[in-house]
């Protein structure tokens, strides 16, 4: 636990340029025992990258106290080639009796953007930490002079040291008192854990054991309000990047440390304009990405900030679409060049195109190209309605029930709900291997056309599970078409069209004209769309050869994959609407339920409840099963017989939305990460119980529920971004 942290007030932009940041082979070594490699040694590879030695095993050499010339005598010493704060109450006693004074100990050298590596072993119970950024200057400002003030990895015993029961904020690993660490792997008390420490630009990164369990950005929203509720809220210019010493804290405890190195990166100041307006903030298992500029502005944004995760779905995609389809990645790549590309209009294709070179400057020795990015838009669309297009094509019968049977959704408005104005509500159904990706919030201010806030994946230019408001008050979701099937291979992707709606209707009749305009019929759905300004909302049911709309300024529209037009019905499915047992009759029938009951009271609160319900009409019984809103296919021995999930299939609801009138307004929205009921998905169970699956478990991992959080773009107010 630090006494005191202080960082400045930090001038340039934030950059995430971190084109090195994989973990390499031979950072990978320095996780094997010591008795592998010679401690307090550099390889040849390391000096290559430009790697130095801060500690030699030896001596002191490059480290003094801070606020002093000299190591504090007796509370500091070098043994077995490591660095160990002797415990302060074993130091040695001055001639008069009195305690020897400690401190924390720095290097003389500072630092601006920097990697650091080192090993550290805390005692039984003990506590200190590693600080960066620190102005000695500043430090020796505020009492007591020789304690640190910066940021810091926190080390501590997390069992025994009462720190770790104030908060995760203060274990190991975390941003002292600021961020909670995830996912890490921390080594036995008397044990060496392996410490990495990465601050470029405005980015920080703590890593432990070769996992990295955090990462912030300065300069931002989320962190102005984690230093509000920090005990250093009222530190002046706490928030400034500065070039600054690294440091050991003396915490009076037993801590050794070693093999400490350092690389000094080039600054990104300049390197990338095009990030200035943007950043990223990671918020209760959600990413939540600003974007703001031209399209190939905001696409090299969004490539940029989310490499890692694009990255990591298009390497799921290759794997998953692979096994499900029986078509390799690149049969997709060249569906989306020869179909989808000449008919992406050029202001999509150069944000596109954007995301491509955002990614390639991140991840450089990546070959991933617009091709790529617009099959991972597309993938839905070619997946679940272009392959079984083609199957029937070549086999009457053969593509049929491969429309998924996605998502519950509502919209309702008037004296339904508590205020007479729009409510509105989704929880996006797919599968878990994707869904648990499903966690971007889009925050788009584009040079032309509205502001769009909505939830997203990574890569995407529109939304996908479709939550979107605009600034112009026009709000939309949708849920698909059960048992479609239908597809022109010369429309226009639905993908394009639902991201141009959200950045240009500013009516409902604007968006069914954006919606309809060169139709190709794949991801057909039931959008239910409102106006904050009218109070109207709609439902637009859009197949390939028929469409039907129905309005009103008083009721309700519901969602669960059912159609409803007749016509559509008969030409462009094969849904039997008699057929009581399907899931998404039952899912209609809790939804029309739910509206009567709570008619007049409908609210925020209330939305999140809809999307967490796990009442079966069908039996009247609680449940977790495939016949809920909560969709649980995973504990359904039915599977989803309408689509093609099987029994106990991974998949269901795997994340809610929920907003109002009054909210959507100001663009701000409730959302969920993981099932809406709050219940765990945990994987590993899953494949004990179901091993039939565990094909998927390569990319297939825990899928936790966090808590509804607000998001709201307040803070960035543009001009023109309220109506």
């Amino acid at each position: 636990m630090p006494k005191k942290i202080i960082i400045s007030a930090f001038t340039v932009a934030a950059i995430l340029g971190i084109l090195f940041l994989a973990c390499t082979q031979d950072e990978k070594s320095r996780l094997s025992s010591a008795s592998q490699t010679q401690l307090n040694t550099l390889t040849k590879e390391e000096q290559a990258s430009g790697w130095k030695l801060l500690f030699d095993g030896k001596t002191f050499k490059g480290w003094r106290g801070l606020g002093r010339e000299e190591i504090p005598e007796g509370h500091w010493v070098i043994e077995q080639g490591a660095i160990k704060k002797v415990p302060s109450k074993d130091a040695p006693l001055q001639k008069d009796g009195q305690p020897l004074e400690g401190g924390d100990i720095m290097t003389v050298e500072s630092f601006m953007d920097f990697e650091l590596s080192l090993e550290w072993k805390i005692s039984s119970g003990g506590n200190s930490g590693i600080k960066y950024n620190v102005s000695e200057e500043m430090s020796v400002s505020y009492p007591p002079k020789n304690a640190a003030l910066g940021f810091e990895y926190q080390i501590l015993d997390d069992e025994r040291h009462p720190d770790a029961k104030k908060g995760d904020n203060r274990t190991a690993a975390a941003l002292y008192d600021l961020i909670a660490p995830q996912g890490k792997k921390l080594k036995p008390v008397g044990e060496f854990n392996q410490a990495r420490i990465l601050f470029r630009g405005n980015h920080g990164e703590h890593w432990l054991n070769g996992v990295k369990v955090l990462e912030y950005d300065l300069n931002t929203p989320r962190m102005a309000q984690l230093i509000a509720q920090s005990k250093f809220k009222d530190i002046p210019e706490f928030a400034a990047k500065r070039k600054g010493h690294i440091v050991l804290q003396d915490h009076t405890d037993a801590v050794w440390f070693r093999n400490i190195k350092v690389r000094e990166l080039e600054s990104l100041e300049n390197e990338a304009p095009q990030l200035k307006k943007s950043f990223r903030e990671d918020k209760n298992g959600w990413i939540y990405v600003h974007l703001e500029g031209t399209p190939g502005e905001i696409g090299f944004q969004q490539g940029f900030h989310l490499a890692p995760e694009i990255d990591d779905a298009l390497q799921m995609f290759a794997f998953y679409l692979e096994r499900a389809t029986n078509h390799a990645w690149k049969f997709y790549r060249e569906a989306a060049e020869n179909i989808f590309w000449p008919k992406i209009e050029k202001e999509y294709q150069e944000e596109i195109e954007g995301i491509a070179a955002g990614l390639s400057a991140r991840f450089p020795e990546k070959k991933y190209d617009k091709f790529d990015i617009t099959a991972l838009n597309g993938w839905i669309e070619l997946a679940m309605y272009y392959f079984p297009y083609l199957e029937e094509k070549a086999k009457q019968g053969a593509g049929n029930n491969k429309a998924p049977s996605f998502c519950s959704a509502f919209i309702a408005t008037g004296s339904y709900t508590e205020d007479g104005q729009i409510v509105i509500g989704h929880n996006a159904w797919v599968d878990y291997i994707v869904g648990e990706r499903w966690n971007i919030i889009a925050d788009i201010v584009p040079k032309k056309g509205f502001r769009i806030l909505m939830d997203s994946f990574p890569g995407y230019i529109h939304s996908g599970d479709d939550f979107v408001l605009n600034g112009a008050g026009i709000v939309y979701t949708e849920t698909t078409i059960s048992q479609f099937k239908g597809f022109k291979e010369d429309g226009t992707p639905e993908f394009m069209r639902a991201r141009k709606a959200a950045q240009y209707a500013d009516s409902v009749d604007a968006f069914i004209s954006i919606m309809c305009a060169d139709n190709n019929g794949a991801y057909a759905n039931d959008w239910l769309v409102g106006d904050l300004k009218t109070n109207e909302i709609a439902r637009l049911e859009l197949g390939l050869k028929n469409k039907r709309v129905w309005r009103t300024k008083d009721g309700y529209f519901i969602g669960s994959n059912f159609p409803s037009d007749e016509k559509l019905i008969a030409e462009e499915t094969t849904f039997n609407p008699k057929d009581s047992s399907l899931s998404v009759l039952i899912r209609k029938a809790r939804w029309e339920q739910l509206m009567e009951e709570n008619k007049g009271k409908i609210n925020a609160e209330k939305g999140k409840l809809f999307e967490g319900d796990h009442l079966d009409i069908s039996s009247g019984a609680v449940a977790s099963n495939s016949n809920v809103l909560c969709g649980h296919v995973e504990d359904d021995p039915r599977g989803l017989p309408e689509f093609i999930w099987t029994p106990y299939f991974p998949g269901g609801a795997v994340q809610g939305k929920v907003t109002t009138a009054k909210l959507a307004k100001s663009l701000k929205f409730w959302a969920r990460m993981g099932h809406p009921c709050g219940q765990d998905f945990i994987a590993s169970k899953f494949f004990e119980k179901h091993p039939e699956y565990r094909w998927q478990e390569k990319f297939l991992k825990d899928m936790r529920s966090h808590p509804w959080t607000l998001f709201d773009t307040a803070t960035f107010v543009t001009p023109g971004s309220e109506f």
